[in-house]
């Protein structure tokens, strides 16, 4: 069900930490063996955390998406009635059903298209967050710790995009708009222009964000 999905991944992001504690007091004097290996120790805690972390909401916010999407792109479009011939009884009791199925549509589908778009631009700023901490708090080893936490060589290997980068989210994000101007769906067709200039900026801002998030790997 696209709805308990949705509400899964919003519980789990409401709840899940982007920023994970890293701290090895002053137990150790700096630069010795036992503060190397305090480190390392602290490093590894941190990596699995973060990493467990991450996965759990990449999976939750996948489910949801897949499953709003499969509501948005139902063969033939959800709810749509194709044009009817016959008597007039026929025709009559087609027309109200039409009738009905457009006041379904337009509610739930620009509903629809609203929750997957918040599922990936709130999971974009959440990986944000989550790698802006890993810089913080490792700096100048922070590409190596993210590359743990990540295996973002299992990801360019496969040629997939990375989930754990804000960029992949966004991404998906602007890949809404095909869907709304889809034919065959014919969601445009039942969205108000309230809803579409609402989705348009959206989109637009969506953009902006991606080329900030493609610039910062630079």
């Amino acid at each position: 069900d696209a709805h308990n999905a949705y509400e899964s991944w919003k519980d789990f992001i409401i709840e899940a930490p982007s920023n994970i504690p890293f701290a090895l007091g002053d137990r150790f004097p700096e630069n010795s063996v036992e503060s190397d290996v305090a480190v390392k120790m602290e490093t590894m805690k941190y990596v699995k955390k973060k990493k467990e972390i991450g996965l759990s909401l990449i999976k939750f916010a996948q489910i949801a998406t897949e499953s709003l999407m499969h509501v948005l792109e139902f063969d033939g479009g959800w709810f749509y009635v194709e044009e009817s011939e016959g008597v007039n009884e026929v025709v009559d009791e087609y027309s109200e059903r039409k009738r009905e199925m457009i006041d379904v549509r337009s509610k739930c589908l620009p509903a629809a298209i609203s929750l997957a778009f918040r599922i990936c631009h709130t999971t974009a700023i959440w990986m944000e967050e989550f790698t802006r901490d890993v810089e913080d708090v490792h700096q100048d080893k922070a590409t190596e710790v993210m590359t743990r936490i990540t295996g973002n060589g299992m990801f360019e290997a496969d040629g997939v995009s990375n989930p754990f980068e804000a960029a992949t989210w966004h991404r998906e994000a602007l890949l809404l708009a095909n869907t709304v101007a889809s034919r065959e769906s014919k969601i445009a067709e039942c969205m108000s222009k309230k809803d579409l200039d609402a989705f348009m900026n959206c989109m637009a801002e969506t953009n902006i964000c991606l080329l900030m998030a493609q610039e910062s790997k630079r």
